[in-house]
C-alpha cells in the first residue's frame, strides 16, 4: 500500500475472510499481527486479505490477496 497523500491521518481497514468466518480490524499503522487465537475460527484452507485505505472523503477500492490458513 501506498502511503496516503494529501489525508488528515493514515488509516487502513484489513479484512481477512476464511472458510467459517471473518475477522475486520483498523490500524493506523501499514502493518498489523492477526493472533492465532483470531485465525483460528476461521478455519484452515483458502482465505482472501483484504486492505483499504479509509480517507477524509472516500474509502479506497479494496486490495485483495489470495492465501492459505493452516
Amino acid at each position: 500500500m501506498d502511503s496516503p497523500l494529501g489525508e488528515a491521518r493514515e488509516l487502513y481497514r484489513v479484512a481477512l475472510d476464511g472458510t467459517l468466518g471473518r475477522i475486520e480490524a483498523e490500524t493506523s499503522a501499514a502493518a498489523i499481527i492477526f493472533t492465532a487465537a483470531q485465525l483460528a475460527p476461521l478455519g484452515a484452507g483458502s482465505a482472501t486479505l483484504s486492505v483499504q485505505q479509509l480517507g477524509d472523503f472516500a474509502t479506497s477500492r479494496a486490495a485483495t490477496l489470495p492465501i492459505t490458513l493452516s
